[in-house]
């Protein structure tokens, strides 16, 4: 059981708090890049209970920046873009992408040169990877290398990135993403959406998985093992590169997924979908096998893909009569499911009441390595755990197959795994 302080020790954020500079540490996914017009408005982005925006300007350079102004704290957000600067609407403080102070109007000529080598603007290293904007939040004096997942070393359209607003704590939201043993309840209906072999699904000889996890540099990575009764052994493979992320199992050559889940607040997160191919295109092999004129299901929102899953008020729409033949009566895309039921949790669920099973073992160690990190980072000491911030962090895939029990799960290369059998 973990206890009330530990549970908030890892989940609130906020100026100061110890998740917060943690999470400072690491380079983040922010925002699409799309959503972000040139000479449009600037977007307001919260992370980590703090507020910023991301804005362009007309010749597509991006600037990421605190929200207040630095003059008298009123919002950048309804600052004017334009002559590639960004203006603030008060008292005509301006500003260029890269954050230097560019014109002090409001102030007599003889002072502006002396503000503008004195006031800073609090802006932030950024990068543009396959359509997201990464920040880095941290000291900007000490920034470290950027995290070379897979899908950030492949070609823009080998990747879809998909962004998800909900309204939980980032932890419950992260620990879904870690649950293998609710995909054969939650996710039932949707057997097929997870890149599992329907078939090979029903050979399992009870839903209850067995849990075998190693501890590695990035975090952990862990088996789920089921005994299928034609004698071979059905098993995903996860890695998680603490804190905020999760290389989901799917079979090798299936769209690989890697889920994130990233704080806004207290009390609502950032979920992202990393879903990619080493194939040509994502979006051709999300179309394989689809008939003719017919599409392949996509979010109309992919900078919010929990836009129109509904809320507690309307129970998240879910559908009595097509429970009878859909496990959760969810309509809608898989991660739906997820979201509705981290929210049906509460905005901070109280882990302190739980009853927790053998089958929960994974995420009982992923809290306590988390507690681990955030008080290594709080006292100053060398970590165990160094998150994301790996050399190899590319070679690292899940992988959902079957094998030969006499295989050693712990040998087995996602990116190279033995063959199903």
């Amino acid at each position: 059981m973990i206890s009330q302080e530990e549970n908030d020790l890892i989940c609130r954020v906020g100026p100061g708090k110890p998740l917060t500079k943690l999470a400072k540490t690491f380079w983040l996914p922010a925002y699409r890049s799309d959503s972000v017009e040139a000479g449009g408005k600037p977007e307001r982005i919260e992370l980590l209970g703090e507020k910023y925006i991301a804005w362009r300007a007309e010749d597509g350079k991006l600037g990421f920046f605190e929200e207040a102004c630095p003059h008298r704290r009123a919002s950048l957000a309804l600052a004017r873009n334009e002559d590639c600067a960004l203006t603030c609407i008060y008292h005509g403080w301006t500003f260029g992408p890269d954050g230097k102070i560019l014109d002090i109007p409001s102030e007599p000529e003889a002072n502006r040169e002396r503000l503008k080598a004195h006031v800073k603007l609090r802006h932030f290293a950024h990068k543009e990877v396959n359509g997201v904007i990464w920040v880095f939040l941290g000291n900007q004096d000490e920034i470290p290398p950027f995290p070379e997942f897979e899908f950030n070393t492949l070609k823009e359209p080998q990747v879809l990135a998909l962004r998800g607003i909900v309204r939980a704590n980032w932890l419950q939201v992260f620990e879904a993403a870690l649950d293998s043993a609710h995909l054969n309840f939650l996710h039932n209906g949707h057997l097929e959406d997870v890149g599992q072999n329907v078939e090979e699904w029903k050979l399992m000889q009870d839903a209850a998985p067995r849990f075998e996890m190693e501890k590695t540099p990035y975090g952990f990575k862990e088996a789920a093992i089921r005994d299928l009764s034609d004698g071979s052994t059905y098993l995903r493979l996860r890695h998680a590169a603490l804190p905020f992320f999760s290389l989901v199992a799917f079979e090798p050559h299936a769209p690989q997924v890697v889920v994130a889940s990233i704080p806004i607040n207290d009390e609502s997160c950032v979920q992202w979908l990393f879903t990619f191919t080493t194939e040509e295109s994502i979006f051709k092999l999300l179309s394989a096998g689809k008939k003719d004129g017919e599409e392949s299901p996509m979010f109309p929102n992919l900078n919010n893909i929990s836009e129109g899953v509904g809320s507690v008020e309307n129970l998240w729409n879910q559908d009595r009569e097509f429970m009878k033949t859909h496990w959760s009566g969810i309509r809608g895309p898989l991660p739906w499911e997820d979201i509705v039921v981290t929210e049906s949790m509460g905005p901070i669920v109280d882990r302190t009441k739980e009853n927790l099973g053998s089958t929960d073992v994974i995420i009982i160690k992923t809290r306590r390595f988390i507690c681990d990190m955030i008080r290594a980072n709080e006292t100053g000491e060398e970590p165990q755990t160094i998150g994301y911030n790996i050399d190899n962090l590319s070679d690292l895939r899940g992988v959902a197959i079957r094998f030969s029990r006499d295989v050693d799960w712990k040998t087995i290369d996602g990116k190279n795994p033995p063959k199903s059998g």
